[in-house]
């Protein structure tokens, strides 16, 4: 068993303050979780992080309307980190006092680089948006629910007092708001690219923008659609050509920094990066609505698919060599650029 679910079954369950537990990772300590404490299904990992994201959305529901959730942690591999940056902002988001457990040492027998690895956790945790953070907890039930009392209790403070400073600045008029968009869509779209981006297209007013057409592009099939944004075959015009168009709607990149990923990303892939078996994209469209990413058409289907296709799952071992030869030598020429992919999977690559 666990820290975390040790934390849960001996002094959580103890507790006399109304509150919940929100497990970073799924329950490995045999039979079920105590009542009360939530629990993702799977893994929220990076690699999967769309299903991370719909699994934090369920945990965030059934945790809206308690006074506190507490997510007890240890923060010290990497998929507990990875989980706990997709958790925390999603229950803080829901106006409910998120208190992070973090689980360590007795402070006694802490060495001078485990308190700094310490600090730094607490830090991350309360960055992600965790009310407060309970480190080096080793006493009682009895004393837990003190320390929670009193974080409820500054938690409700700090929320009233900035309810009345929003009141007290008065709301601001459908005219004011617009005018802040109107000069925010212009910063992030154009102001930001022009001084920044020279190989991002201008913005482009008269691109057309529909359910069934991008500029000169006819969209036919809708390949895959995530939180990146919808993935289409398309042909041209003419039809004598077949491209891959990934469509970004431009509400859901909302700051500078979203907006850089997406231009590293056709940087490395329009001609930073040349290789045989990675995809090229040859363009990008900047209309009103949205970022439009053209691809090159490459034929196959997902490697998770074809996998699931073959006896027991797995491929030859003729064609899973060939198609480890070709990950491996992309991935090099990745790396002999300084690029790192971070998330090669069977849903990235084509067979």
């Amino acid at each position: 068993m666990s820290l975390p679910e040790t934390f849960v079954t001996s002094i959580a369950q103890q507790l006399e303050v109304e509150t919940c537990c929100a497990l970073l990772q799924p329950w490995s300590g045999g039979g079920r979780a105590p009542a009360g404490t939530m629990v993702p299904s799977t893994a929220m990992s990076e690699a999967e992080l769309d299903d991370a994201k719909r699994q934090a959305a369920l945990l965030a529901k059934a945790a809206q309307g308690r006074p506190a959730v507490l997510v007890p942690c240890t923060l010290d591999t990497a998929e507990q980190e990875q989980a706990a940056k997709v958790l925390i902002p999603v229950l803080a988001r829901t106006g409910t006092c998120v208190i992070a457990v973090l689980l360590v040492q007795a402070l006694g027998e802490m060495t001078r680089e485990s308190r700094r690895t310490a600090l730094c956790r607490c830090r991350t945790l309360m960055q992600l948006g965790a009310a407060d953070v309970v480190a080096g907890f080793h006493g009682t039930p009895a004393a837990l629910d003190h320390k929670v009392r009193v974080i409820l209790a500054t938690f409700a403070w700090n929320a009233s007092r900035t309810q009345e400073l929003l009141e007290q600045e008065g709301k601001v008029s459908e005219e004011q708001f617009k005018e802040l968009r109107s000069r925010y869509y212009k910063a992030l779209w154009v102001d930001v690219p022009r001084l920044m981006m020279p190989n991002l297209p201008q913005l482009d007013q008269r691109l057309v923008e529909t359910s069934d057409r991008v500029g000169r592009f006819i969209l036919q099939l809708v390949v895959k659609e995530s939180s990146a944004g919808k993935s289409w075959e398309a042909t041209s015009e003419a039809g004598q050509r077949t491209f891959f168009i990934r469509t970004t709607n431009k509400n859901d990149l909302t700051t500078a920094t979203d907006l850089e990923r997406m231009y590293r990303e056709f940087s490395f892939l329009s001609g930073h990066v040349r290789h045989p078996h990675i995809v090229k994209c040859l363009e990008v469209l900047n209309g009103r609505a949205g970022l439009h990413f053209v691809f090159e058409h490459v034929r196959g289907k997902p490697l998770a698919l074809e996998v699931a296709t073959q006896d027991g799952q797995r491929l030859p071992v003729a064609s899973a060599m060939e198609c480890f030869r070709q990950i491996g030598s992309a991935v090099a020429r990745c790396h002999a650029k300084t690029i790192c992919h971070r998330c090669i999977c069977l849903d990235h690559i084509l067979a």
